[in-house]
């Protein structure tokens, strides 16, 4: 991994960490970094049925106008790194065409865009 990713992979890992904590119901923990810079974190209850928060957290990021994502970890209860959920991946995609070059950013050191982690 480059190393710029492997310091944002950290960043975003060690805010990641601080919200677990914060969000006890959460069953994932998405943090990602915009094209402007800007850290943002989403907590899911449930991260199959999450259609209310997705909307109105992706709606946050239109206000704004910061919709391309450049990273994300995502991180689940339990403490791992793993891809975001499906809704999550796909709302990033709807959010912005651009997002498809998103970096998820996993512990092994290795990142795969969003595109990649979507099937067909």
């Amino acid at each position: 991994m480059e190393q710029n990713h492997t310091e944002i992979f950290h960043q975003l890992m060690e805010e990641a960490r601080k919200q677990i904590p914060l969000h006890p119901e959460a069953e994932q923990v998405s943090v990602l970094r915009t094209e402007k810079n800007q850290v943002c974190c989403l907590a899911l209850p449930d991260a199959v049925n999450a259609q209310k928060e997705l909307e109105g957290f992706f709606g946050m990021l239109r206000e704004k106008d910061d919709c391309r994502v450049s990273h994300v970890v995502a991180m689940w209860n339990s403490g791992t790194v793993e891809i975001p959920s499906f809704a999550f991946r796909k709302g990033l995609l709807l959010l912005d065409a651009g997002n498809r070059e998103t970096l998820i950013l996993l512990p092994s050191l290795l990142y795969k865009t969003l595109q990649w982690s979507m099937p067909g």
